[in-house]
């Protein structure tokens, strides 16, 4: 059985007891009306007996709920603070037209079943650019809620916000930052809103015909995080000089129909279990989509499928202020870290400047065994790569600067300097799919991890502990769960799978760069002769280094796996 099989299943599940729960939500709707601007729900026709109770007249227990509106004009804001003090379960607070300047953020908290919406995303346009709140919308600790048809733009810092929610949906809104431009406004809003992706700019400088990145936009643009089952269909987010649609430590989640341009990652999930993208497009971000664990978070993620999404041209230089995104290179179609079981099939990645897709792991931004959560698995194992076509990668690395790479220790070039200095056969070059090489091996003295009580930490099906961040942080990293009684390890179960993809253009298929193997020896004749910080110097040193040196035949290097394992674990 696929990853994405078992996830199509247990998403129907979650699906048909989300609209379950949302009818029972319903029942706590009242139909008065405290407001002016609140309007009475319509009656509904009788429903055939078998059908869930009839919603007859507003007195029904099961009615609609009020709906509150907001105009277009001076009083926008107070209506709309007004309206959503006043909100209660099956209530919709409903936004003009137009485009609505408000001074203050919407927050709402403590709920349930609840509607925000507007005319559609290209008509309804809320800009929060002065307003003395940071987020734009922030639903808190809320039980059921859709937003839809609506932009928002410029908020000060995230756009959209879900945190402790449970069953949300993010349908047709817009994430909008008016970056290095000219401000979006009343009369321009309606040619603002449409950006295109035809020439990124690769270097800060460069010309930028479609949009001006900005590292002061806000951080994220659809951001649902500590939440479940939530639901991201038909969204875009411009400009965020974090990420475009992110989400974070949630359990069950679908973004589908989405597009993300001009921010540094479009697309992130992060400490997720369960989650997928499907059919979306990333086009002219630094990175176009990322799975990945992060440490010292509330839960950890397993188990994401990504397909029939397209990746191109995510070529802008990376805006971040910081974090870890700032340290991607640009020109990424795909990026995993330290993040189990991910099925990437029948995407199309084309024209990324890096490589379509890389696999690393916390080895190589800590070093072997330092990572300080020893709670995060460090590495990506599980990893299914196939039916996916990848058309020119890795044709033009950022440019390295060896000296602050080396000597000075800078993070954010160290992922392309390492691939293009171990690239032999291609020096300079990056590749179709980039791997760092790295793998654990068996800790016989780690022993299973506690709780706090003492008590063993749950543990997954495959013997993986599930740990929380209200679990101490062990003294080791426990990982005998991915080895056998011999000590070897489990393939390709704990290893991963490349097969059935077509490489297309510029590009060759594959490179392993083996971590940072031989960088010492590097840094020390540097050390003694800076002359030698050059690509040609610098291989030159390396070349007479066993296992230094980048190789670029998967079947040999890829976990050490067999591949007809991989064939035969796969073949559904």
């Amino acid at each position: 059985m696929t990853t994405r099989n078992h996830l199509r299943r247990h998403v129907t599940g979650v699906l048909t007891t989300v609209a379950a729960s949302m009818l029972l939500a319903g029942c706590l709707g009242g139909g008065d009306s405290s407001s002016s601007k609140a309007r009475e729900p319509e009656t509904r026709a009788p429903q055939p007996p078998t059908s869930p109770p009839e919603f007859t007249t507003p007195s029904n227990p099961f009615s609609e709920g009020r709906t509150f509106f907001v105009e277009s004009g001076p009083n926008a804001t107070r209506e709309m603070v007004s309206a959503m003090i006043q909100l209660r379960p099956g209530d919709t607070l409903e936004f003009d037209c137009g485009f609505i300047e408000l001074a203050h953020g919407l927050l709402i908290q403590a709920t349930e079943d609840v509607t925000v919406k507007g005319c559609g995303k290209d008509e309804t346009v809320l800009s929060f650019r002065d307003s003395d709140n940071v987020t734009g919308l922030e639903a808190l600790n809320v039980r059921g809620i859709t937003v839809r048809d609506l932009t928002i733009a410029d908020s000060p810092g995230d756009a959209f916000k879900l945190k402790g929610v449970k069953w949300g949906t993010l349908l047709n809104v817009r994430a909008y930052w008016s970056g290095g431009g000219e401000p979006v406004t009343a009369t321009n809003y309606t040619e603002r809103l449409k950006v295109a992706c035809t020439q990124p700019p690769m270097n800060s400088g460069d010309p930028t015909p479609d949009y001006v990145p900005s590292s002061a936009s806000g951080r994220y643009g659809i951001y649902p995080v500590e939440s479940e089952n939530i639901l991201v269909d038909n969204a875009e987010s411009v400009g965020a000089s974090d990420a475009g649609i992110y989400v974070g430590q949630t359990n069950t989640t679908i973004i589908r129909n989405s597009r993300a341009v001009y921010n540094v990652m479009g697309f992130e999930i992060e400490n997720v279990q369960g989650g997928e993208y499907d059919s979306n497009l990333a086009e002219c971000n630094t990175g176009g989509f990322l799975i990945y664990d992060l440490e010292n978070i509330t839960q950890y993620g397993d188990t994401s499928v990504m397909l029939n999404n397209v990746a191109r041209n995510n070529n802008t230089y990376n805006f971040a202020h910081s974090g870890l995104v700032s340290a991607v290179p640009r020109g990424t179609g795909f990026l995993t870290l330290g993040y189990d079981n991910i099925e990437i099939v029948n995407n199309t990645f084309e024209d990324h400047s890096t490589a379509a897709i890389i696999y690393a792991s916390y080895e190589l931004i800590d070093g072997k065994g330092k990572t300080t959560d020893k709670k995060l698995d460090p590495y990506t194992e599980g990893l299914h790569i196939h039916g996916n076509v990848m058309r020119n990668s890795g044709y033009d690395l950022p440019p390295p600067n060896y000296e602050k790479v080396l000597l000075e220790g800078q993070v954010e070039s160290v992922l392309p300097t390492l691939i293009g200095l171990k690239n032999i056969t291609n020096p300079g070059k990056g590749a179709h799919i980039v791997w760092d090489g790295l793998l654990d091996e068996l800790d016989e003295n780690c022993p299973f991890p506690e709780d706090a009580d003492g008590n063993p930490v749950p543990q997954d099906s495959n013997g993986k502990p599930i740990h929380t961040n209200e679990h101490p942080n062990p003294s080791c990293h426990y990982n005998a769960y991915k080895f056998d009684s011999q000590a070897n390890r489990k393939q390709p179960q704990w290893g991963s799978c490349f097969h059935s993809n077509d490489y297309e253009g510029k590009g060759q298929p594959y490179l392993n760069f083996h971590g940072t193997q031989g960088l010492e020896l590097a840094l020390a004749a540097a050390e003694q002769d800076t002359s030698i910080l050059s690509l040609e110097g610098l291989q030159s040193v390396l070349a007479g280094l066993d296992g230094a040196i980048g190789d670029t035949d998967a079947r040999c290097t890829i976990a050490k796996l067999n591949m007809a394992n991989c064939y035969h674990r796969y073949r559904e």
